[in-house]
């Protein structure tokens, strides 16, 4: 089994190769089914087809946005985890999944890159549900590992022979520093979820977002001392941003 860590449009695509089959670890952004398909067929001399699994981790454009179409091309399954309700569900669902496509385009605008359509439906039909600790159906040398706090539903995937551990959004390294995504919705249950991973063997972290590698527990108590103890949500950054506009 390999590795392989693709550019994408404003996130870390990591793709596991095996001889006759392919997992996708997130189910990138729209705009990044092309990039995986150039490199499956040309840099790995396979075809999109072996792709066979795509784990979504959380529903955010840059880890839900192509699964689905990537599934209408290749019929891949599309697997995430279990929860009873849809992320983006009713009215506010709708303003949270509004906010949040604004936040990737300012991203790649901040990143420097050409306007791409990332558009994609809120509403996610996977073909099986991940339940905590349970291995990848037919990778079964990969676990997932639900740790919320970014949103109720993220996952971390985990290689148990090689230690390593995509963690997607939970943790963000800008340039050498390590810091918490935006949002994180649920305080408490992030830093319950650092701990864990934190008490894992881990060898190599496989980051979204950010160089990836060997993080010490130092780094991690850090990251856990300095991560929010309210929720970031976007209604409370824009009652932040009014605050301070009419108190200036």
């Amino acid at each position: 089994m390999q590795v392989h860590r693709i550019v994408g449009h404003i996130q870390n695509i990591y793709l596991a190769q095996y001889p006759d089959k392919l997992l996708l670890l997130d189910g990138l952004c729209r705009a990044d089914v092309a990039v995986v398909e150039a490199y499956v067929r040309e840099q790995l001399a396979m075809r999109p087809q072996d792709i066979k699994a795509v784990v979504v981790t959380h529903m955010h454009p840059d880890h839900a946005g192509g699964a689905a179409l990537l599934r209408r091309r290749y019929g891949c399954q599309i697997l995430t985890w279990q929860h009873r309700h849809a992320w983006y569900r009713g009215a506010w669902g709708l303003g949270r999944y509004l906010c949040d496509m604004v936040l990737a385009y300012f991203v790649a605008r901040r990143q420097g890159k050409r306007w791409k359509n990332l558009f994609y439906s809120p509403y996610l039909k996977a073909d099986g549900h991940l339940d905590d600790g349970q291995p990848i159906p037919g990778f079964e040398d990969w676990q997932a590992l639900h740790t919320p706090g970014h949103t109720d539903r993220d996952l971390s995937v985990y290689h148990l022979q090689s230690r390593a551990i995509y963690v997607a959004d939970s943790i963000i390294r800008v340039k050498d520093k390590l810091v918490a995504p935006f949002p994180v919705h649920y305080p408490a249950r992030y830093r319950q979820s650092l701990t864990r991973l934190m008490q894992l063997e881990v060898k190599e972290f496989l980051l979204a977002h950010g160089e990836g590698g060997a993080l010490s527990r130092a780094q991690l108590s850090e990251l856990i001392i300095n991560s929010p103890e309210r929720p970031s949500s976007y209604y409370r950054l824009a009652k932040q941003m009014l605050r301070r506009q009419f108190s200036a």
